[in-house]
């Protein structure tokens, strides 16, 4: 569990961070098996007609990627509250 800033005290946290330790620790690379799994999910949703708004993590079936996906979500909620996904085709995909 973290612990409050104290004022005038340094720091203890992943939070905490500098420029010269973060450079490839908060980086994740997508790879064609993550990007398989991406383009299925999302074709099953376009099938569906779904409004995003009804969306849930349960309609996209992921299993590398959720894998991934949770990495991530552990450095944002409880490391240093950032990440740089690399590889991520956005051209690939629509705005829905």
């Amino acid at each position: 569990m973290r612990k409050p800033a104290v004022p005038l005290q340094p720091v203890v946290d992943p939070a905490g961070w500098r420029a010269d330790e973060v450079e490839d620790a908060v980086s994740f690379a997508l790879d064609e098996g993550h990007l398989t799994e991406l383009d299925a999910a999302l074709a099953r949703l376009e099938r569906s007609s779904l409004p995003i708004e009804a969306m849930r993590r349960t309609d996209f079936q992921l299993g590398r990627l959720a894998m991934l996906l949770n990495e991530i979500r552990h450095e944002l909620m409880d490391g240093r509250g950032f990440a740089l996904m690399r590889n991520f085709p956005v051209e690939r995909f629509t705005r829905r």
